[in-house]
């Protein structure tokens, strides 16, 4: 399926697009030194909605998408050298102020103003490298200047395994608008 919103939306920063389909969209982000907060290598959670808001938007995948709100919840830490898959799917409409259909939903999901608004499940995942004794401080900071998994376990010697957990979910509420939010 075509990308057609958020086009110019940064790779390194927001999240490389890996798969569009209808109502549903994945997205990836590699945490980088430059994400980072502090010594221990905590990413800012700014990082981490945006990959879930940028899969949010595609999912939706029009032109004039924008997000509405969001609750979220923030599960476990991101640290640099993570990558977040975050999975986007189209799941309803928000209720509106016209007339219902059969399941209480307003017809055609749309709000008294005639903007069609979506709900979109959202969770995100991040994937590392496990060690038995998780990621230490040397190796995330390999992983967020772009030292690949081959050349750690060249120099480490030491056999390591992918490992995923969630560390974010949310419901976004994505209006369609009849044009572009600035003008």
């Amino acid at each position: 399926m075509e990308r057609r919103t958020h086009i110019l939306a940064n790779e390194r920063l927001c999240g490389k697009v890996l798969k569009i389909e209808d109502g549903y969209c994945e997205v990836e982000l590699e945490t980088t030194d430059e994400m980072r907060v502090d010594d221990k290598g905590l990413v800012h959670g700014g990082f981490t909605f945006s990959v879930a808001d940028l899969s949010a938007m595609l999912a939706v995948n029009h032109p004039f998408v924008v997000l509405a709100r969001a609750e979220v919840s923030f599960l476990k830490p991101v640290v640099v050298g993570d990558k977040l898959i975050s999975k986007a799917k189209v799941v309803g409409f928000e209720e509106g102020e016209g007339g219902k259909d059969k399941e209480g939903k307003d017809k055609e999901g749309k709000d008294k103003k005639g903007k069609k608004k979506y709900v979109v499940h959202v969770e995100v995942e991040r994937e590392r490298m496990n060690r038995g004794e998780g990621i230490d401080r040397e190796e995330r900071m390999d992983r967020g200047k772009g030292m690949d998994k081959g050349e750690r376990m060249d120099r480490e010697g030491k056999n390591q395994q992918n490992q995923r957990e969630k560390v974010f979910e949310g419901k976004f509420i994505c209006i369609v608008r009849e044009k572009h939010v600035l003008d």
